[in-house]
């Protein structure tokens, strides 16, 4: 994240599309820490690449100082809930 998150957001978002067609992906999931105001905004270019890939996107939101926002299981229950209706179906 030091290299990604400093600077234009081609870092991020190139070496995300690099991974994405690289690894022939079925989904993208990307943690979004809340209070990373700088990466919160790369997102919406990282939601961009993933429509023009149709790849289906999960942004989970977390605070990784702070459980309270977020819980552990209600990020568990996010991802598994995406899995079952995005990814696991089109398999």
């Amino acid at each position: 994240m030091a290299r990604q998150y400093r600077g234009p957001k081609e870092f991020f978002v190139d070496d995300m599309v690099s991974a994405i067609d690289g690894w022939n992906v079925d989904a993208v999931i990307v943690t979004a820490h809340i209070p990373c105001k700088h990466g919160q905004a790369i997102h919406g270019f990282v939601r961009d690449a993933c429509r023009e890939r149709d790849k289906p996107l999960l942004l989970v939101e977390i605070d990784v100082q702070d459980p309270r926002p977020v819980s552990i299981d209600k990020a568990r229950d996010t991802v598994s809930e995406f899995l079952e209706t995005q990814v696991l179906p089109y398999k």
